[in-house]
């Protein structure tokens, strides 16, 4: 475990409210995506992208995702839309939905102690719709997704807007994250951000306050 600025901070967990990122934090979808993007951009473009060049995108959102990684491999923006859906088709086809271990137990404690929570998601709404089940979306006070903001991760947008919704002060609220386009996102906020180790290394998520392997390790402070 990684505390950096624990001291600096002097963070009170009990009494803060939660925003958590989905993919790679709740999800263990972030692979299934992978495997999605590369299959299109390689059926469309004959193009093989790496696992971190596209794990470092994550949050930014599907139609940016798609430009950045276009352009770097020269690829026609007339082939963008056939790129996002044949990913589409592949994740429905490849994605079964499955949490992290202890996501349930994390989220009733913080449930049972009154805490609100959000997920705030550089995802489409139509995939989490169709991939999550309702039940277990119904357990959070808030949904953001890239449809209900202008400017996605790492714009601070997302992670305001969601404490707007929550009716909280963004000084009262932690975000759990796990690539950097998110942690900035929450930095930029002025919130709190906890990163997850679940898809880059440690190198890769210094600007977060506080780092941890997974989900789990949450029980420790709250």
């Amino acid at each position: 475990m990684n505390v950096p600025n624990m001291e600096r901070r002097n963070m009170n967990f009990q009494n803060k409210h939660f925003l958590f990122d989905f993919d790679g934090v709740i999800s263990q979808s972030p692979y299934t995506l992978f495997k999605a993007w590369r299959f299109a951009f390689h059926k469309v473009a004959k193009v093989d992208i790496n696992k971190e060049e596209y794990y470092l995108l994550e949050g930014i959102g599907v139609q940016k995702t798609v430009e950045i990684l276009g352009s770097k491999y020269n690829i026609e923006p007339s082939y963008y839309q056939s790129i996002i859906n044949i990913k589409d088709n592949y994740f429905r086809k490849e994605y079964t939905f499955k949490v992290f271990k202890s996501t349930y137990e994390i989220i009733n404690i913080l449930k049972n102690n009154r805490r609100k929570i959000a997920l705030v998601t550089g995802a489409k709404k139509y995939r989490i719709l169709e991939s999550v089940p309702k039940n277990f979306l119904d357990q959070f006070n808030i949904l953001v997704t890239s449809d209900d903001v202008v400017n996605t991760k790492p714009n601070p947008e997302p992670y305001l807007k969601a404490a707007k919704l929550l009716n909280v002060n963004e000084k009262d609220c932690i975000v759990v994250e796990n690539a950097p386009l998110g942690i900035q996102s929450a930095k930029n906020a002025g919130m709190f951000v906890v990163a997850l180790k679940t898809t880059l290394p440690k190198r890769y998520l210094s600007e977060a306050d506080l780092i941890l392997k997974s989900i789990a390790d949450l029980f420790r402070f709250i």
